[in-house]
């Protein structure tokens, strides 16, 4: 059920606790792979954007909004195991595209959590964008306490600090979104 939200142009459709239960039943369907992207083809039709949060793991819901996407958005912590993490990701992205969704594809990777003091976060954002060169935002999101607090608020950063460093930075990498689109 699609609900609107207090943000012009935003509406969610939000989880249930039974979708714990769901990846237990998309695997008894023949179809199961595939169940989200039938229950999406028409979101296009009303929308510009459609967005599908999902686990870093490879189950059966990640796996059913990787065979609805046209494009996956990886966030990346500026944090060593998730360069190991990014390249398990990226060959399941390999593995759904060669089975499922031949139009899926990398739309861009964000890096998050940055923390500009440490020579580790410069050094994973060097490596990053060593590898994937144009598909890195160019803007890099801050360690922020911000950031942190604005989900226990039931509130985006941008509503809950909009002035706040974290803030800035999503409110950037939304409007590169839209510039390569």
């Amino acid at each position: 059920m699609v609900r609107p939200t207090r943000f012009q142009n935003l509406e969610l459709v939000p989880s249930k606790p039974e979708l714990a239960s769901a990846a237990v039943e998309l695997s008894r369907r023949p179809d199961g792979e595939r169940y989200l992207a039938e229950g999406l083809a028409q979101a296009g039709e009303s929308y510009r954007f459609v967005f599908v949060d999902c686990p870093p793991s490879l189950g059966p819901l990640t796996v059913n909004a990787l065979a609805a996407a046209d494009r996956v958005l990886v966030p990346v912590q500026a944090e060593y195991y998730a360069l190991e993490g990014l390249a398990q990701l990226i060959g399941s992205v390999e593995l759904v595209r060669s089975r499922l969704n031949p139009r899926l594809a990398i739309g861009g990777v964000i890096l998050t959590m940055v923390d500009r003091r440490t020579r580790l976060a410069a050094d994973v954002s060097d490596e990053v964008r060593r590898h994937f060169g144009e598909l890195v935002f160019r803007t890099a999101v801050p360690r922020s306490v911000r950031v942190a607090e604005a989900p226990s608020h039931g509130l985006p950063v941008t509503a809950y600090d909009r002035s706040s460093a974290g803030a800035d930075a999503y409110w950037k990498v939304a409007m590169e979104l839209v510039g390569r689109s």
